[in-house]
């Protein structure tokens, strides 16, 4: 299967927020710099399978989040996220 990776700008669906408090458990802290922050998301076949956000201030570039599903784990998913 292709794997895709694109900018997200729509609002914040279940399924993204499952795979954000995987990483992150506090969805308090999750609401606080995903509004702020560029969010990439992975997906195969139109299915969710990724996840990386970043904030960037002053010339610093921050993770805030990264996961991917257990399902898709091991195979550079992450990695490609972070490339891109």
């Amino acid at each position: 299967m292709m794997l895709q990776i694109t900018q997200y700008t729509g609002a914040v669906s279940d399924e993204l927020m499952q795979l954000l408090l995987m990483a992150d458990p506090d969805p308090e802290a999750v609401g606080r710099y995903i509004g702020a922050a560029e969010v990439l998301v992975a997906e195969e076949a139109k299915r969710l399978v990724g996840v990386a956000v970043v904030s960037a201030e002053a010339g610093v570039a921050e993770l805030k989040n990264l996961a991917v599903a257990e399902a898709h784990r091991g195979r550079g998913i992450a990695k490609a996220m972070i490339a891109a």
